[in-house]
Order: structure tokens, then sequence, then C-alpha cells
């Protein structure tokens, strides 16, 4: 039997069919943030068209979505127009088959623990950096969930006063860390009127950055530096909170590696957060994008 995985992004709802751990087939389409359940109902029906399964094929379905959840419920999600949205119940109507709902980073550490680089860790840190930023935490094997809302990483405050957030605070982790704010960081500097091989549009990719950073490209070099240090302040923040053993990064920014690398590496000459502190293993997701996906495979294992 087969597991289908269904992940809502802010830009993208994405639907995986699953066979056993591997994702066999793969359909997405645009986030409509007006009528996020009729894409993921779209989605859902297409798949299912497209590879001729029918719902007694199918063990269960494994939604993501990013936000505060609690049994099911999104009781806010900040780049979703969702607010007290019982999905579990929207999906019931959908289909009769089982169905778990978790929040998309929470989502992506579950399969990340069980089938990426987190395997073999008693207690990691997921990092999901995307059009927001996410997570999820695994304590003791276990994902701590706290009352429902646990993991909201992007959302621990980072500068007081500073950029407001789509959950309505300001100075928001993800307002600096994303891959949104990376594009917003490039556009900044880019204005400056400096000579560049990048182009200011309205979203600039976090691998053409790195392109043009690894091509010379001094603008590209300001933008990297200045990103990655902010970076380093995300992975030492979570490093003293949970002295995990294993933080992955993912989401969209798996798509510029030396980025990432290179943050690391400031991470670890400063010792992870404070000197004499036990090392912590960061890591690039190896799920990549799917990762939200495949959570379905370990869910219904």
């Amino acid at each position: 039997m087969y597991v289908i995985g269904i992940d809502i992004g802010g830009t993208t709802v994405k639907a995986g069919l699953i066979d056993g751990t591997k994702i066999i087939s793969k359909l997405s389409a645009k986030t409509d943030t007006e009528h996020v359940m009729k894409v993921v109902a779209k989605v859902l029906k297409e798949l299912m068209a497209e590879n001729n399964v029918k719902a007694s094929d199918i063990k269960g379905i494994s939604l993501g979505c990013p936000g505060i959840l609690r049994q099911g419920v999104v009781l806010l999600s900040a780049n979703l127009k969702l607010s007290n949205c019982n999905l579990l119940d929207e999906m019931e109507k959908i289909t009769s088959l089982p169905v778990i709902v978790k929040n998309d980073g929470d989502m992506a550490a579950i399969a990340e623990y069980g089938l990426g680089v987190g395997k073999g860790s008693t207690n990691m840190v997921m990092l999901t950096f995307g059009t927001g930023m996410g997570g999820g935490i695994i304590l003791g094997g276990k994902l701590y969930e706290g009352q429902g809302g646990a993991g909201e990483v992007g959302h621990i405050p980072l500068v007081y006063g500073g950029k407001e957030c789509g959950c309505g605070n300001k100075g928001c982790m993800e307002r600096y860390v994303s891959c949104a704010a990376l594009s917003d960081l490039a556009k900044e500097m880019l204005s400056e009127g400096r000579e560049s091989i990048l182009v200011k549009e309205d979203k600039i990719q976090a691998s053409d950055i790195e392109k043009a950073y690894l091509a010379g490209d001094e603008v590209a070099k300001d933008i990297v530096e200045e990103y990655t240090n902010r970076l380093v302040y995300a992975f030492t923040a979570y490093s003293n909170i949970f002295r995990p053993d294993t933080i992955v990064v993912g989401g969209g920014l798996v798509h510029a590696p030396e980025i990432v690398n290179l943050a690391i590496e400031k991470a670890k000459a400063i010792g992870y957060g404070y000197k004499g502190a036990p090392p912590v293993d960061i890591k690039i997701a190896s799920l990549g994008n799917d990762a939200g996906i495949l959570a379905g495979a370990v869910l219904f294992d």
C-alpha cells in the first residue's frame, strides 16, 4: 500500500506518492492563500488520478502546514491566511483515509530523523529556511510539541524593535535568516548602485547569490558575509538552548550549500555558542525539499 505526503508551503503545495520510503510520483501547485484547502484537494485528486491509485490503495495521508498547530487545528499561520482552521476536519471532508496533520517543520524533522542525516541522533533540531523559517525539535528520540506550537524557531526574537513579521511581532529570526530575508538583503545591497552580475528582481534565489559569490562578485561577497553572520546567530542560539547532537539545515537554503557550509565553519570557530561547549554536528538535510512529504513514510510505517 502507498502513503501520500502533502507539504503546504508559503509558495507551493507539494504532494508525493510514497512506496515504502521512496517518492514515486510528485505534483505541485501554487499556494493560494485565500483557498489553501482547495489547492490541497486538487493536488491530491490529480496525484491519485495520474497514478491510477484508489483510496483503498492508500494507507494514510500526512499533511504538513506552517504555523502553530494543535491536534490538527491551525491556530495561526503567519505566512498563510489561516487561523483557527481545523485541517484534520477539512481533510476528512476530502477523504475518509487516516490523516496525520502537523506543523511543516515538525514533518521535516520527523523525516530527517527517521530517514535522513538525523538518523542515529538522540536530540536533533531541524531548521527549515524558505519563505519563512520553521523547524522541529526531537528530544530523547521523540518529537517535542509542547502545548502545540513548540518548534516555531523562526519566531524567536532576534532584533528588538526590528522588522515586522507576519506573526504580528517585530524582529523575529525569520525576518533576518529565511530565504526571503536573504533575497531582501540582496535587493538592499543591489540598491546601492554597485556593479554586480546579480540582477535585482522580486525574488533573488539563494542559489543565484551563491553562484555570484563563487564567481568572485564583490556585492555577492558582502551579501554572503552579512547573511552567514546572521545564520551563525541562529545556529548558536539553538545550540545553546538545546545542545543537541545534530542541527539539520533544510528548506530552500539547501540549494546554496556553500553559503550554509561557510556559516557552519563560522559557528564552529566560535565554539557553537560558548567556549568549551560540547560540539554540535550541523548538517545539510539529505532529503532536500522532499522532507515534508517523506514524513508520511515514517508516520505510517
